[in-house]
Formats: C-alpha cells, structure tokens, sequence
C-alpha cells in the first residue's frame, strides 16, 4: 500500500478486524482508511533478522504481486528494512508508533537506494515537511470571502483534497483568471498538482477529493462522483450533490461543516472524509489566498 502511516496485526487479531477492510464488492459502505481497500500487505519479521512483505488481494487472499524479502533491525525506535536487489540495495526507514503483542504501527520517514556506493534518496519526511511549512508560509493567510459567486456548479466551486490530516482546496480558474503573480509552487497547487507538497509518501492513494461550493445562508454544497457500480451500475460515474450547513469563523480561522441531515450520509462522502460516520468536521484554516486553501483537521 506505500502509505505513510501503516498498522500491523498478527494473523488472530488480523482475522478479527479484516471484515472491516472489505473492498465495495462486498460491503457498499467499507470502512475507509485508504482509496486501497481491496489490498493489504503481510509483513513477517522472522527470527535471525530476516523478513518477508508481499501485498495480497483482500477478498480472495491471493498475492497481489511478488514477495519481498530482506533484513530488519531496531535502532533508536526505528525499523529499517533492507531489501537486496540485482544491483541495488533498497532502505526503508519506519518511526515505530505503537507496539504490542498484537499490532504494530509504523510511519515510513525515509526511504534511500544504494548503488555501486551511490545512494538516491527516494522519500524522507522531513524534507517533505519543510517543503508544505514553507508553502503555507508563502500563501499566508488572508481575510477575504471565498463564496460562491452564483451557486453554480460549473461557475465557481473548490477542488476539495483530503489527505487526512490535510485538505488541500483549489478555486476553479475561470477564463480570463491571471496567475502570473503566483510563483511555480504555488501555480502547481492552483492546477491541482499538490502531491510534491504534501508531508505523505505515496498521497495518489491516500487522497480522496470531490468538489465543493460555498454558499451564503450557511449551505455548503458537496458535489461528488455517485460510484453507481456498487448499486448494479455500469460503474460511470455520475455526479449527485448533498447539502450541508457550514460556519467560518474569521476570528479563529476555523471551519466547521455540520452533518445534521436526517438522510443517510453516501458512501461518497465518508469516503472522502474518511470516517465510518459523520456529524461535524472541523478545520483549521491554516493558510488562504483568493486561488488556494489548506486547512487542517482539528476534530
């Protein structure tokens, strides 16, 4: 699954909670941890410092791909695992969250490769994160309305990205908009290219987005792509909106979306605030221009 956070169990406690990772086949309203719900990865840390890891396919328990296999040790409260390959030598570094005699929660910090003497950085954490602080201070934050000028679909919304802890929104250009002003960073963000900016490993899977629009009088429209397929569909998407009550408080800079509605909340919605259930969001705005928004999840 490559994502930054991962959470291991041994095979009773495994057995007992993989019911909840079942793919939409199976279940129309899966637990949501990642857009990935049909794979999951089996990590053996064996006896002698040796390992094995190989993805497989949830529903049918068969391997997704081939086996990795490699050493592992325990330093300063990270495990390194290092994987032996043709002429390269792979390394990824884990910070150890949690650790007990049935699960085992890791966050990948680095990861590097070695070859002929030469090593590659692939992925290190902290060079993501200066990267997303030094964006956020770019943007700054600014007091303007960002509401919807019409309450139309297709004249002004938000692209909504949630990466969890994150949400990247990024205003719909109209013709004629100007961004020269902005720089390339920032640009990139505007056109919906944020994953290079993001404190994650592998975001194409953990992010989830649809699209939203502000509207006066308290309503937040959240437009998203109904998953038709799992209601005997051809599988297109089509889109369907639901309504919301939303407040932005300029004092705090928070956001709360409020889910009072007595209809059932869709899969879809869950899905793209990666919760079982719903009742209020809350969000730190923690940076804010008239084109771009991130805000962080304080609920």
């Amino acid at each position: 699954m490559n994502q930054t956070e991962n959470t291991y169990y041994d095979e009773l406690k495994w057995n007992s909670v993989k019911s909840e990772f079942l793919n939409l086949e199976n279940n129309p309203n899966p637990t949501i941890l990642n857009q990935r719900t049909d794979l999951y990865e089996k990590l053996d840390l064996k006896k002698g410092n040796t390992f094995t890891s190989q993805l497989f396919d949830l529903k049918t328990s068969l391997p997704f791909n081939g086996t990795q296999k490699g050493t592992w040790k325990l330093e300063n409260n990270n495990l390194i695992l290092t994987i032996k390959q043709k002429n390269e030598e792979l390394k990824r570094i884990y910070l150890v969250q949690e650790i007990s005699k049935s699960k085992l929660a890791l966050k990948i910090i680095r990861e590097v490769s070695i070859e002929k003497g030469k090593q590659n950085t692939i992925y290190d954490l902290s060079n993501k994160e200066k990267s997303f602080n030094g964006i956020v201070n770019e943007i700054g934050i600014d007091k303007n309305e960002f509401l919807s000028e019409s309450g139309e679909y297709f004249d002004d919304f938000w692209e909504f990205r949630n990466f969890g802890k994150y949400q990247v929104l990024s205003r719909w250009l109209k013709q004629g908009d100007d961004i020269s002003k902005y720089s390339e960073s920032i640009k990139d963000i505007i056109n919906g290219n944020c994953w290079n900016y993001m404190p994650y490993y592998d975001p194409i899977f953990e992010n989830t987005n649809q699209r939203l629009i502000f509207n006066k009088n308290r309503e937040l429209i959240i437009r998203y792509g109904d998953l038709s397929s799992r209601n005997g569909g051809c599988g297109t998407l089509s889109n369907e909106d639901y309504k919301v009550d939303w407040e932005w408080n300029k004092g705090k800079n928070t956001i709360t979306i409020n889910f009072n509605n007595k209809e059932k909340i869709p899969f879809e919605i869950l899905s793209l605030f990666r919760e079982k259930e719903l009742k209020t969001a809350k969000f730190k705005i923690i940076a804010k221009n008239d084109k771009v928004m991130i805000w962080e999840n304080i609920e």
